[in-house]
């Protein structure tokens, strides 16, 4: 269940307040890269090999809070799926439910 993992994840970090979520360096944890850079049709999008992975956020969002959600958007798909994959996420999927990736 994806609230579970993020709720562990949350807990082996021993992060207590909101304000001490660092998306990046959660994603850097577990494996997976961030990095900003313009996108076509897609807010973010995660290329995935074995246990690694790499996170592109399109910089030209221009709200902080919608780069955050759209990187932990990603990082729910590198946690809950496993072996390799390309999944491109538009502003549609971000809102979507999760019975849609399964």
């Amino acid at each position: 269940m994806p609230s579970k993992r993020a709720a562990s994840i949350i807990q082996e970090r021993n992060i207590r307040y909101p304000s001490e979520i660092y998306v990046r360096d959660i994603a850097m944890s577990l494996g997976a890269l961030v990095r900003e850079r313009e996108l076509e049709s897609c807010e973010a999008r995660l290329v995935r090999k074995g246990n690694m992975g790499i996170i592109s956020v399109n910089r030209l969002i221009p709200e902080e809070g919608r780069k955050r959600f759209a990187i932990a958007h990603e990082i729910g798909h590198f946690v809950l799926h496993t072996g390799n994959q390309l999944i491109l996420c538009d502003e549609d999927d971000m809102f979507s439910t999760p019975n849609r990736f399964r």
